[in-house]
């Protein structure tokens, strides 16, 4: 009879944690904005965050996202224009158990100047990552973990890197098919590229796991 209590209690003690630590969180939504010119290059990295990259009218650099007593944003940017954007939480085990916060409460919104700043770089988890219309006046670094990374008449200087892991690279690239070099590498999914182009003054390096990947080459913007 004791050999069958025990178990039980287990499963009620834990069943006890995970419920208290289900409280939901209040989230404050909050913003970040900086000039355009002081910025040479923004990196972001957020853990179950869907992030969402657009182009924009004026000469600032503008963020929205949400926060709470638990999941906080450090931002920073140095004399060097070095903006630099991360996800702290303060979480225990218990917390990571019950209902997600909100897509709301969950999206990052980026707005940029075309062709600034000169490099950017993107690293999430557990959730897609968009690009529309943003043209980046040097290198685009992009990587999600469980998510897809979905690219619209996206726009390099020099190049793009882009990888994921249980996820879809799909989307466009403003230019040509020989502007660019292409290195691409794929495992467990279907693509449109090769695994090697030479020539070409931008590269495409391309690391999908999981996940398919097409990718098209649109001409340049209008006007």
């Amino acid at each position: 009879m004791k050999r069958k209590i025990l178990p039980l209690l287990a499963a009620v003690v834990c069943v006890l944690f995970v419920f208290t630590g289900c409280e939901e969180q209040e989230f404050v939504q909050k913003s970040y904005s900086a000039d355009a010119e002081s910025v040479r290059s923004l990196t972001l990295s957020a853990a179950d965050r869907e992030v969402e990259v657009e182009s924009c009218e004026g000469t600032e650099i503008g963020i929205y996202y949400s926060e709470s007593e638990k999941e906080h944003f450090e931002i920073s940017l140095s004399e060097e224009g070095e903006l630099v954007m991360s996800l702290v939480t303060d979480k225990v085990w218990t917390d990571y158990f019950g209902t997600k916060p909100s897509l709301e409460n969950r999206r990052i919104r980026i707005r940029i100047p075309k062709g600034v700043p000169e490099d950017l770089s993107i690293s999430v988890t557990n959730e897609k990552l968009v690009l529309s219309d943003v043209e980046i006046g040097g290198e685009l670094s992009l990587s999600s973990n469980g998510g897809d990374i979905s690219l619209n008449a996206v726009s390099v200087g020099k190049g793009l890197e882009a990888s994921a892991k249980n996820g879809d690279i799909v989307g466009s690239l403003v230019g040509g098919w020989d502007d660019f070099s292409i290195d691409c590498k794929t495992k467990k999914g279907e693509c449109n590229l090769p695994a090697n182009k030479a020539g070409g003054e931008k590269f495409l390096r391309i690391n999908c796991n999981n996940g398919d990947v097409r990718v098209e080459f649109i001409g340049a913007f209008a006007g």
